[in-house]
């Protein structure tokens, strides 16, 4: 009986001890924990701190970054990018290659590094090894610009013109601030045939930058009668509430910039088109809707000048309103034309409300050639004579051979008296006389 109970105490005591020796373990390595926390969490969050300026400051300020966290991959990278410039003797980039492989060895996925180190072997005349390399920097990420351009510049010496387009598409997908500089880029070579075809893919499928790329384009008021070539190689811009605008602005810069040809073309391939407007004067819907652009009638508000298509008093007919200051001759409305040659009778009635006995409206009708208007003839209604003769004023007008765009302006004559002349002209018609 002693024996065990003394193997209980024995074992007892050896539980306690053990108990004892764990519960001052346990106190250790909690104070150890504690210690970790105290010391090690603020190098990680200072660490974290310094690594998100790193982020902020790498894209314009790499040295700074670089100065936070030395061995940034992407300021390394950024930071040999704003160095990177193409000697004008030699024709070679001048790139850090040190830079390159700093960032590498940082970060081992690093397009920009890649494709700098491309330039050292373009620089050395390797070729192959280049393009291997860009197109590696390609697998990594389609968001590096730089790669993408040598890419599209790349395929453009091959004569490879898809590729090209493929490779600047993809930079403005992915680079909306590379427009500033790939835009010019595109419309220069649009001037290529072969790449007006392949670019007209791009209008159907119409990607996110091709409504700013047209903008852009009209905005130059250069080379348009190519761009309406393009757009018109693709069929026509999709259907939309936008490309419907975007239809309207191209038609009114042909016209403004006297691409007058490039009208009747473009304006065929909109899918809401009435082509009975290219020869008709009516004030009709399509005849007065903007959305045909110089297609339609178009009015002048100025200084000296009011004009405006407005619907008759209790009917469903459209007429243009005229209000023109004392002794001043203006442009108050015009409209471009697709007449066929022949001899037409063109028709309208002028009611003239204020003004002088001389006030007057002048029909003037000129050739569009090229990018100039050759004055026809002008027809001229005064008020003196249009008052005492009742009736819709009719007037002769032949289209010779070789005029085939016609531009019709209405001018307005304000009489002598003290009062603006106010004219109304309406039930305008025209058609073409038999031989």
């Amino acid at each position: 009986m002693a024996m065990v109970m003394a193997t209980a105490m024995v074992t007892e005591t050896i539980k306690t001890a053990s108990l004892f020796e764990m519960t001052h373990l346990d106190e250790r390595m909690q104070t150890l924990k504690r210690l970790a926390i105290v010391v090690i969490t603020p190098l990680l969050l200072w660490q974290t701190v310094l690594t998100t300026a790193a982020n902020v400051l790498r894209e314009k300020t790499p040295e700074m970054a670089l100065n936070l966290a030395p061995t940034d991959a992407g300021a390394l990278a950024k930071r040999n990018d704003f160095s990177l410039v193409r000697d004008k003797a030699s024709g070679q980039w001048r790139v850090s290659t040190s830079d390159a492989m700093k960032s590498l060895r940082s970060e081992g996925l690093n397009p920009r590094a890649v494709r700098q180190l491309a330039f050292v072997f373009e620089n050395d005349g390797n070729e192959a090894k280049a393009f291997a390399l860009m197109a590696l920097s390609e697998r990594m990420s389609r968001r590096d610009i730089g790669t993408q351009l040598w890419m599209a510049q790349h395929r453009a010496y091959q004569n490879d013109v898809k590729g090209a387009l493929r490779h600047i598409d993809i930079g403005l997908r992915t680079t909306p601030e590379s427009r500033a500089m790939l835009f010019p880029l595109l419309m220069t070579a649009l001037t290529d045939q072969n790449f007006q075809t392949a670019f007209a893919s791009y209008v159907s499928e119409s990607p996110s930058w091709i409504a700013s790329f047209i903008d852009y384009a009209l905005s130059q008021r250069q080379n348009l009668d190519i761009l309406s070539r393009s757009i018109i190689a693709a069929g026509g811009l999709p259907s939309g509430v936008e490309n419907d605008k975007l239809n309207m602005h191209v038609l009114n810069h042909l016209a403004s910039g006297g691409y007058y040809g490039e009208i009747r073309p473009y304006y065929s391939t909109l899918k809401k088109a009435d082509l009975s407007v290219l020869n008709d004067i009516a004030l009709s819907p399509s005849g007065i809707d903007p959305q045909n652009g110089p297609l339609a009638w178009s009015t002048v508000q100025d200084v000296d000048v009011d004009a405006a298509i407005v619907r008759a008093d209790n009917s469903k007919k459209y007429q243009i309103d005229v209000t023109v200051d004392p002794g001043k001759r203006r442009l108050a409305a015009q409209k471009l034309l697709y007449l066929a040659p022949g001899q037409y009778r063109q028709s309208a009635t002028h009611i003239f409300t204020a003004g002088g006995a001389d006030a007057a409206i002048n029909w003037n009708w000129s050739c569009a050639v090229g990018s100039k208007a050759i004055p026809l003839v002008t027809k001229i209604f005064r008020a003196a004579e249009v008052k005492s003769n009742a009736g819709p004023a009719v007037a002769t007008v032949d289209i010779p051979e070789g005029c085939p765009i016609q531009l019709l302006t209405l001018t307005a004559v304000g009489g002598s008296d003290v009062d603006d002349s106010r004219i109304t002209i309406t039930e305008l018609l025209i058609r073409k006389l038999k031989p």
